[in-house]
């Protein structure tokens, strides 16, 4: 879409159902106006998207002039001021729960399907977690009652542990960026970015010799075994000694060594890596022997802490190597040892952490659990029981369940600051809401974490534990056999007496459970966001239908929602279809003469935000997330690439309306782009399942890759056995079989997405992505009707904006300036919160400067052809030549640069004498505000409700007079600014109009500025007075005063 193109866009921002309500307002002055039906595309994020998909799903039903017709003309009956879609969205302002109260059905319906969806999450989720912190467990049981301690033991540990840690140095050596300087080592697939490479090649070697060197510390009690000083050192200098022969000879091919010089300076970097690996050794003699001497009596405090001293010598070490050679190496050298040593330091902390939390955390459960039945058997509280254990044990359960509280609030809040500058904008209560959330989310998270473990013991003595041991035939040891196992058992005799085995196979039952749950419970349908959907599908796409079927008993018809890919324009052109003449004279029908079908209007655009919580675009860091939209002809982002809406997100069918609304609108998501900061919050709100998004397939590349188990299933069916019918047959057969991710409405197996998203790994080169509110990357729709080139565009934005900062508008700029280089300049902003003194403005006017890069200084050069020779002399085309695929690839990229070049020629030849004012396009900036005009009715809302008419937007349950009051206030500005005659308008007359209304009016001015400057003396008196009363008092003092 070029500047040259004359398109117009109708944007309606974000706002949940404030906005939907406002908005419609604006509708509907629109269309009294003779503008609405003009728009040739309607971007929506959110709450606007609401009204949209309702306005959408009308026009599709009904038709766009019988629906700007019923908008704008009076009411028809006095008994029936509105027309029925508007009369629906009155019956439902309530969306969320019609019926509220405490006894409604409505209300509990709510809290029972949260509660389910919540059950049915933590069968995916908990599973895997409680697989996962299994983890310690199995290490310590594998490092401390393992009964082999013969020699052949010990040299297998101490060989791992030499190899493990011979191929990091070596890793290191040849990864520096002095050593892969000048070569292709950089050139790789983005998917496996160097840091990766890192995490995999280095500091996982390095963990797992500190893991054997640990087994083999721990197995040595025997006196014989040599435990002297001087044998620390000669085993480090040994691994360094071979790991920097591999080094060199790699250096030396790549000329790092050469000069003549070579020799001296091999000879000398040898010589202090054996004096940093010397000092090494010492030191892991010294924590050995001083530290870890004996690990018998402190089984878990050497299982959590041996690997992290051993993994913080070999940083150490390295650290060293890294000073000692530092006249051999370059500034970027260093920067690698820096950056590997700070995943080092994240390692032994996590490893730490987690081990603390596992392995000692629960007894400190145990001890609250026998505090409390204690005091119960006591028969109550009193002062002599307020002992410092007590009190400790008590407080501390209170603390973690006080922090979960604080912490899901303050993430769900609307009040909690997402950044330093909300910070400083909001009140006390919000800052310090937000200071105890950072506070106490690292509390809450490790008070879950071991009541996991907690509950891993109760799994490992349950009848499910002993159903596993007795299918695979382990003994139980004393962990079920003896009498003192039961709940809760004592952690401490339990971290010592389970077997190893029976360990591993409750891990693998419970990825199983994890892996099955997964596979039964669709993550997308059983979050918030299907309940978010089904009700603004009834209350929005339900409006228009004329003959609702409702399900009796739950008040929700199938049929409300529309399928994306039914609103395409050559669906909805009602001159689309040929009409049949009347037959003549006994003749019979025949068709009339086909009509060019006009462009049609209002194209809906739905904004959604995929999240990037974890991606590695560094300019977007802040964003975290990128934009992508979803139109009734495809799906997809310019960034990423695009799928057709009627393939895209559900097999045979395409993503519906209500889907893409409901997306567009989730306003609760832990990976929500500029919202979200906190990681533990983050996982916090997966696990309690707080989350509103959806995942669905990658439009991209990444959308065609085969999920694995795709993979087993197409391998299984392809086969002749039984066993391949049966699953293909099962697992449904040649449409599931050959579909893409992109296709499905959901993740086949939900439990790596959860996870994902629980960690904020969340990114654009899945297979899957997850998809929230479009006002999680940017809350107006701007940013794509500016990418569309459109001239002429009207930005309704009833955003969340208390302090009239308009922090909507700037980021939309912002973002615009950054990602299409289009400036958009704002002259004039007069638009202010509500006030007695100065009158505001409704509207700002602004230029978008496409000229900045649509005109065209020169035209490109045209592509070259194609080699046609393919490296053969004397090469023809013949037929055999043309089944070449380079032969054929080559012509294609040849036939797409040469259309583009001409394309370009003939837009530059168009754009001849052109000047910046034929490629710019104009903004009309609406604000949802007060400037004391508005109708009686209004402005008592506003004086009884403060924040009227920027209330937060967790409120989604709206009353009669606050629907009337935002749906009055829309369509009061938009008469306000075309005037109350009714006339009709086309976008050049309602520019000048809107113009007009934004000019100062000098006597309006003069008197605001009179009552602004007699305001102070009249503030206790006139303190609760309305603005009309306020001003009669100013004016007759001002009668008085000049006589």
């Amino acid at each position: 879409m070029y500047a040259s193109t004359l398109r117009s866009a109708l944007c309606l921002s974000g706002g949940g159902i404030r906005s939907a309500t406002f908005n419609l307002g604006i509708l509907q002055g629109l269309a009294r106006h003779g503008l609405l039906e003009k728009f040739d595309y309607l971007s929506t994020v959110s709450g606007g998207g609401f009204i949209g998909s309702w306005l959408t799903a009308w026009i599709h039903r009904q038709g766009t002039q019988k629906v700007v017709d019923a908008l704008s003309r009076p009411p028809a009956s006095p008994l029936q001021p509105d027309p029925k879609p508007v009369e629906h969205l009155r019956v439902f302002s309530n969306y969320l729960s019609p019926q509220p109260g405490l006894l409604s059905a409505d209300t509990w319906t709510l809290v029972a399907t949260m509660s389910r969806n919540l059950l049915l999450t933590w069968l995916v989720f908990v599973p895997f977690l409680m697989a996962v912190l299994l983890v310690p467990r199995m290490w310590s049981a594998f490092i401390m009652r393992q009964t082999f301690v013969d020699d052949v033991a010990l040299t297998l540990s101490l060989l791992i542990g030499f190899v493990t840690g011979g191929w990091a140095l070596v890793y290191i050596g040849t990864s520096l960026p002095s050593a892969v300087r000048g070569t292709d080592a950089y050139d790789v697939d983005p998917r496996e970015g160097a840091q990766r490479r890192v995490l995999v090649w280095c500091i996982l070697p390095m963990v797992m010799s500190a893991m054997a060197f640990a087994v083999y510390w721990a197995r040595l009690n025997d006196p014989p075994h040599p435990r002297e000083w001087y044998w620390f050192p000669a085993f480090t200098i040994l691994i360094t000694l071979g790991a920097w022969l591999v080094s060199a000879i790699y250096r030396y091919k790549h000329g790092w060594f050469a000069g003549r010089w070579f020799p001296l300076r091999l000879f000398a970097a040898t010589l202090f890596i054996v004096l940093a690996q010397f000092v090494t050794g010492y030191l892991l003699w010294y924590g050995a022997t001083e530290f870890l001497s004996d690990p018998t009596p402190h089984k878990r405090l050497y299982t959590t802490f041996a690997v992290p001293m051993i993994l913080l010598v070999q940083a150490t070490g390295c650290a060293l190597i890294a000073g000692f050679s530092s006249r051999f190496t370059k500034d970027e050298d260093r920067e690698w040892w820096a950056r590997s040593g700070a995943w080092a330091l994240i390692v032994i902390l996590a490893w730490i952490v987690v081990h603390l939390l596992v392995l000692f955390g629960p007894s400190g459960l145990e001890m609250f659990a026998a505090t409390a039945r204690g005091l119960w058997a006591n028969g109550g509280l009193s002062w002599n029981d307020l002992t410092p254990e007590k009190i400790t044990q008590v407080g501390g359960v209170v603390v973690g369940v006080v922090s979960g509280v604080i912490t899901l609030f303050g993430g769900f809040s609307a009040e909690t600051p997402a950044n330093d500058k909300e910070a400083q904008e909001l009140g006390t209560t919000a800052k310090l809401l937000g200071v105890l959330t950072s506070l106490l989310a690292p509390i809450f998270l490790a008070f879950v974490i071991i009541l996991l473990a907690l509950v891993t013991n109760w799994v490992l003595t349950s009848s499910a534990g002993v159903w596993v041991s007795d299918l695979l035939n382990l003994e139980m040891s004393p962990v079920v056999s003896s009498p003192s196992a039961r709940w809760p058992l004592d952690h401490e005799f339990l971290i010592i007496n389970t077997p190893l085995r029976y360990l591993v196979a409750i891990f693998l039952f419970l990825m199983a459970v994890s892996l099955l749950m997964g596979s039964l419970i669709n993550t997308n349908a059983f979050s918030l966001h299907f309940m978010w959907r089904t009700r603004i599908i009834r209350a929005y796409l339900g409006a228009s239908r004329r003959r609702r079927n409702p399900n009796p008993f739950t008040g929700f018809d199938t049929f409300d929602n529309i399928r994306m890919s039914e609103l395409r324009p050559q669906l909805l052109d009602e001159k689309a279809l040929p009409t049949v003449e009347r037959p003549r004279n006994g003749d019979p029908p025949r068709p009339a003469p086909p009509e060019v079908p006009q462009p049609r209007k209002l194209f809906h655009v739905i904004n959604i935000a995929l999240n990037l919580a974890g991606g590695d675009k560094l300019a977007w860091q802040d964003r975290k997330a990128e934009p992508f939209t979803v139109s009734p002809l495809h799906a997809g982002s310019y960034w990423l690439g695009y799928r057709r809406s009627y393939r895209y997100g559900s097999l045979g069918e395409g993503i519906s309306l209500g889907t893409a609304i409901a997306m567009s609108g989730a306003f609760v998501s832990p990976n929500m782009g500029y919202m979200m900061t906190s990681p533990i919050v983050r996982f916090l709100m997966t696990l309690f399942n707080v989350r509103f998004g959806w995942w669905l397939g990658n439009p991209g590349a990444a959308g065609d890759e085969l999920d694995p188990l795709q993979r087993i299933i197409k391998w299984l069916s392809s086969t002749k056995i039984a066993r391949g019918r049966i699953v293909n047959w099962i697992l449904g057969g040649k449409i599931y079989r050959e579909a893409y991710p992109f296709e499905y409405r959901s993740p086949l197996l939900p439990v790596r997405p959860i996870v994902t998203e629980a960690f904020g790994l969340t990114n654009d080169r899945s297979r899957y992505v997850y998809l929230s509110d479009g006002g999680h990357f940017e809350n107006l729709g701007l940013h794509e009707m500016v990418l569309r080139r459109c001239r002429f565009i009207v930005v309704s934005d009833a955003s969340t904006d208390a302090s009239y900062t308009f922090d909507s508008l700037a980021q939309s700029i912002r973002q615009i300036r950054v990602d299409l280089g289009v400036p958009i300049d704002i002259r004039e902003l007069s638009i202010a919160p509500p006030s007695k003194d100065m009158k505001g403005k409704y509207c700002a006017i602004g230029r978008i400067r496409y000229s900045c890069v649509d005109k065209k200084a020169k035209p490109l050069e045209p592509p070259e052809p194609p080699p046609y020779d393919l490296d053969a002399p004397n090469f023809t085309i013949k037929r055999e030549a043309c089944k070449n695929p380079q032969f054929a690839e080559r012509r294609k990229l040849y036939k797409m640069k040469r259309k583009l070049y001409k394309i370009e020629q003939a837009l530059h030849e168009s754009q001849r004498g052109m000047t910046n004012e034929d490629f710019d396009g104009i903004l009309i900036y609406i604000k949802a505000s007060m400037i004391g005009d508005e109708p009686r009715d209004v402005l008592n809302y506003g004086q009884g409700s403060r924040d009227f008419p920027q209330e937060v937007i967790t409120d989604q349950w709206f009353s009669e007079a606050q629907f009337e009051s935002y749906r009055a206030l829309g369509s009061h500005i938009i008469d306000a600014i075309c005037g109350d005659d009714r006339s009709k308008l086309n976008f050049a007359a309602f520019a000048r109009k809107a113009r007009a209304h934004n000019q100062l009016k000098f006597e309006v001015f003069k008197e605001q500025i009179s009552y602004a400057a007699f305001a102070k003396q009249f503030e206790e008196e006139m303190q609760n007075s309305t603005p009309d009363a306020y001003k009669q008092k100013i004016r007759k003092y001002l009668e008085d005063l000049l006589g």
